[in-house]
């Protein structure tokens, strides 16, 4: 009986070995779809995410799928391509990632984009789209959505908003230091 337990107890612990690493592997999406670093005082995210270590500080990394609230003040996500989007609450939306273009569908909220590099952002609400256009090497844009139905945006001074009316095609573009509201 003693002989029998032993083998029984090898056997879970050598089964138990080999099966924790394929259910971790099962549960951590492909690296290509993470979006960045997030950090806030009051936020909550639904969907993939991951959490990592650097530096001994941890850190929540949003993935393609993830949906994020920004319940009071200020969340700041550090993109990995460069550059970064502050989002000022209370603020919901999504965010999915495809190659190199990032889509935000934005409920509500205030969203200031800081971009780097060749990574395409779209900002969706219910009825209008933007992107930012590249003046020099550097784009900005604030968007603003608090509001629902009057969404304002403005372009910083390094870069332009292209502003699109999702349902008549009809564009304007925000140039440099402009507005509209």
């Amino acid at each position: 009986m003693r002989r029998i337990g032993q083998t029984l107890c090898a056997g879970v612990l050598v089964w138990g070995g080999l099966a924790v690493p394929l259910l971790v592997q099962g549960d951590n999406p492909p690296l290509g779809d993470s979006v960045g670093a997030i950090e806030g005082d009051s936020i909550s995210i639904e969907g993939p995410m991951s959490v990592d270590v650097v530096h001994g500080q941890v850190r929540t990394v949003l993935r393609s799928g993830s949906d994020v609230r920004v319940k009071a003040g200020q969340a700041r996500i550090k993109l990995v391509e460069g550059g970064e989007i502050l989002i000022c609450g209370p603020a919901h939306f999504s965010v999915l990632k495809s190659g190199g273009a990032l889509t935000l569908a934005l409920e509500g909220g205030v969203i200031h984009a800081h971009l780097e590099n060749d990574l395409a952002l779209t900002v969706y609400t219910p009825q209008i789209q933007a992107r930012p256009i590249s003046i020099g090497t550097v784009r900005r844009m604030c968007w603003w959505a608090w509001i629902p139905r009057v969404p304002c945006a403005f372009a910083a001074n390094k870069g332009a908003v292209r502003i699109e009316q999702q349902l008549t095609g009809q564009s304007v573009l925000v140039p440099q230091n402009g507005d509209v509201r």
